[in-house]
């Protein structure tokens, strides 16, 4: 049976997959880059954060990936679904059948089988192939939009993180607190998340949806 991969990418899936679980994992924050409320720092050493899963679901070009993905998907699960109907007709012919009949019976359900297994090799590496091109293209695309809004608010660097402070649930916190200084509170003027998803789509929009 063909595997349905989850779109994934759209999003936290194709490409949440990309960023979380796809081996392009957000950097941890350094314990001297958090925000304290309150603090003054010098405009140089000032620090910007992103909400990669807010950009990789929202994003126009993520969307349009995870369409790509679905669309592959469905053109394997009609060929998935032809060898299995054939499957389960050669098993209701082997149930009544007798001596050579029999043995022939046998090898068309062994050869619809393998059919069916060489498929779904066949759909997870395509589809997974797929997948990884274009979370790399949508990488570049944050790195670019990222790079362009840091710029122009003077940041000395930008963070990502993958789970909301204050909002996420007890198996998030869970993580939160073992991973090495995960940003707790993000002042609301330090989070960019907005800004570069406004560029991603505003870009995507002026090169015509491609």
């Amino acid at each position: 049976m063909v595997r349905r991969i989850g779109p994934a990418v759209a999003a936290a899936s194709l490409l949440g997959v990309g960023f979380v679980a796809g081996g392009l994992v957000a950097p941890r924050v350094p314990a001297y880059a958090a925000v304290v409320p309150g603090a003054k720092t010098a405009e140089s050493d000032r620090v910007g954060y992103v909400f990669v899963p807010k950009v990789v679901n929202e994003a126009d070009r993520a969307r349009k990936h995870g369409e790509q993905i679905r669309t592959l998907q469905g053109k394997f699960a009609v060929r998935a679904d032809f060898l299995r109907r054939a499957l389960q007709a050669q098993q209701s012919e082997l149930a009544g059948a007798t001596g050579g009949d029999r043995a022939d019976r046998e090898r068309d359900l062994v050869k619809c089988q393998r059919e069916l297994e060489d498929l779904d090799r066949e759909a997870r590496r395509e589809v997974e192939g797929v997948q990884r091109k274009l979370i790399a293209l949508l990488y570049q695309d944050v790195a670019r939009a990222v790079a362009e809004v840091a710029k122009e608010n003077g940041l000395a660097a930008v963070h990502t993180y993958t789970a909301s402070p204050g909002t996420a649930d007890p198996v998030q916190i869970h993580g939160l607190l073992a991973a090495p200084a995960a940003p707790i509170y993000v002042r609301p003027d330090a989070d960019f998340t907005a800004d570069v998803l406004k560029r991603m789509n505003k870009r995507y929009e002026v090169e015509g949806g491609e």
